[in-house]
């Protein structure tokens, strides 16, 4: 075995181990620029003597780069062969990317708020080595962006040879005279786009130089497409990529017209955006020809359109039905909550997909028969649907803004409503999901069934789930239920008696406040309504204890222990009762629950709920 060298025992050169010769001549020549400048004496840029001493530093700059590197190579670092560095660097970059590519993001990259993202090319500034073997693999260079300047932008292109490219371009008034040289490198290379994602910030004129560049050549292999645009709305020219793309799969749109003509039988992701405060409809029968024509799609978003569609069609039974069996991810949140039932009960998707629905549901004095009739489909739907039967753990929950009205907003694109209720659905059996606003809870993943219905209007009064879904409900696989309405939004239960009857494989229910009084006046007066299955009942938001003695047989205490009672002797599994920590703590209850010897425990708030916050009450800790 041959020894290293011995680094212990290393001497440094004569000369080196005090001043160094080199440091010495740097001095002199920096003794001669002061005496240059005591001398008051000027050299022309353009004169010789100058241009020597130009030169001079110049080649020591060079120098002493040479003597970085050489240090540098002694580091364990720059002993890495470079096929495994760049095996590193090509994992580093699909977790540290160069671009923003989350759209929650976008905002911030156009707005100037967010600073350009370096992501996985930070290793390019360690050392030589490091630099020279992530420029030597054109595979690590396919991504590139114009968030880091025009020289990074075609050192970019340059190093990724002619490897199939990703470029994320954005277009700002910022941007200045480097905007022609954007759309000329897009034009340029556009036949190796594998991905392309503008990002806007509303400049018309860019914009337009843009799209004229992206007409002039076909997109073989776009696989990709991402537009973002900011305060405007803008659509795609028609002839866009010369209308030939015939790979592409992946559309995504925020406030630009779709490019309806390139949306083929290849996509699998069809994402469609507008700010909530941008009006521009979908006329039904042009999408739902769309949709046909999409046998591969898997993910369909579509966010704060509008639903346009003749009466006559929304009633039709023969109304054509799009099928696409691999979508799993349906998100349908229109202007109006009819058009998001229309479309989703006009489609055949997987049998397990995640949908949500949202929509304003017009009530009262406004009601509309598109709505009427979008309503009775979306009842037929569910009944008939597996999605329902799948479902073990269900919410229905109310909410309300505490400041009315809603101040508008640039930029946003989830509508705030006034008041909102909500359907959750999940496939999982867990009511950990139905505490999670108590402390010690996490929140639950997103609901493989949500619906959202935005109401408008200060008071909401007789609004009710049954309203949309009458009792008993299509989830007859539930084992956790909960009923929580809020003090700015109560709703009601007509018959708990075809509530309760629609729930077979009932475990666990929670219900809320008033709701709660209302349940134990109905379900203590009655010796068989409670599902003998339920194991844990969760009343939250209940007054115990304060009711007056003569009024004590009618009092919440009361129905509660008669309901223990009762579901005990019939045999029933209900073996705790789970009340807010205020109440448990207390202990202030009348004796009838000691002496039907409920099994009581609690669940505490968390501690951001308290008096200060908005939302708080005097029923939130009970």
């Amino acid at each position: 075995m041959i020894d290293g060298p011995d680094y212990a025992k290393y001497q440094p050169i004569a000369g080196l181990a005090g001043r160094a010769p080199i440091l010495d001549a740097i001095q002199a020549r920096v003794g001669f620029f002061d005496a240059l400048t005591r001398n008051k004496t000027h050299v022309d840029s353009r004169s010789t003597r100058r241009a020597l001493l130009d030169d001079e530093l110049t080649s020591i700059k060079i120098s002493l780069a040479d003597l970085r590197r050489r240090r540098n190579l002694l580091s364990l670092a720059s002993a890495c062969p470079p096929e495994v560095l760049t095996s590193i660097f090509r994992f580093l970059s699909e977790l540290e990317l160069n671009y923003y590519a989350d759209p929650k993001d976008f905002l911030g990259v156009v707005s100037g708020k967010l600073p350009p993202r370096m992501g996985w090319m930070k290793v390019i500034q360690v050392c030589y080595s490091w630099r020279r073997a992530a420029q030597s693999d054109g595979l690590l260079w396919t991504t590139a962006t114009t968030g880091l300047g025009m020289h990074w932008t075609s050192e970019m292109l340059r190093l990724s040879r002619n490897f199939p490219i990703h470029l994320d371009v954005q277009v700002t008034e910022s941007s200045g005279d480097d905007q022609d040289i954007h759309f000329s490198l897009l034009s340029e290379h556009v036949h190796r786009l594998a991905g392309l994602q503008i990002m806007s910030d509303g400049t018309q004129l860019g914009e337009r130089k843009l799209y004229e560049n992206m007409c002039k050549a076909s997109a073989p292999l776009l696989e990709s497409l991402t537009f973002y645009l900011r305060g405007s709305q803008g659509a795609v020219p028609v002839n866009i990529f010369s209308g030939y793309a015939p790979e592409l799969k992946r559309v995504y749109v925020h406030n630009v017209e779709p490019p309806w003509n390139m949306l083929g039988p290849r996509i699998t992701d069809l994402t469609l955006i507008l700010d909530d405060n941008r009006d521009s409809n979908l006329w039904v029968p042009s999408f739902m020809g769309v949709l046909s024509r999409l046998p591969n799609l898997k993910l369909l978003c579509i966010k704060n359109y509008g639903f346009h569609i003749n009466a006559d069609d929304v009633t039709s039974p023969s109304y054509p039905i799009a099928r696409c069996p691999f979508l799993s991810t349906i998100i349908l949140h229109y202007d109006e909550i009819s058009g998001a039932m229309f479309i989703l009960t006009h489609i055949v998707s997987h049998g397990r997909a995640r949908i949500s629905l949202a929509g304003l549901y017009r009530r009262g004095h406004h009601p509309t028969p598109t709505q009427d009739a979008a309503v009775v489909l979306f009842r037929e739907y569910m009944a008939d649907s597996p999605i329902s039967a799948d479902m073990r753990t269900v919410e229905w929950r109310s909410y309300g803004v505490s400041h009315t009205p809603i101040r508008e907003e640039d930029n946003r694109v989830d509508t705030v409503y006034e008041r909102t209720l909500t359907l959750s659905a999940w496939r999982t059996n867990c009511p950990n999901y139905l505490l999670a606003d108590y402390a010690g809870y996490r929140t639950p993943p997103l609901p493989d069934f949500k619906l959202t219905l935005g109401l408008q209007g200060h008071r909401v009064r007789e609004f009710s789930p049954e309203d949309i879904l009458p009792w008993p409900q299509p989830f007859t696989s539930a084992r956790n239920v909960s009923l929580q309405m809020t003090a700015r939004f109560p709703f009601e239960v007509s018959s708990w008696s075809n509530m309760l009857g629609g729930l077979p494989n009932l475990r666990w229910l929670r219900v809320d406040r008033e709701l709660a009084e209302d349940f134990l006046d109905d379900v203590g007066l009655s010796e068989a309504l409670l599902p003998k299955s339920v194991e844990t009942l969760v009343l939250l938001g209940i007054h115990w204890g304060t009711s007056a003695d003569d009024d004590i047989e009618d009092s919440p205490d009361q129905m509660l222990a008669n309901v223990w009672r009762n579901t005990r002797e019939l045999g029933g599994a209900l073996s705790e009762v789970i009340i807010g920590s205020l109440a448990y703590n207390a202990r202030s209850w009348h004796e009838c629950i000691n002496e039907a010897e409920v099994v009581l425990d609690s669940v505490q708030r968390l501690e951001v709920l308290d008096e200060s916050n908005e939302d708080w009450d005097e029923r939130t800790d009970w």
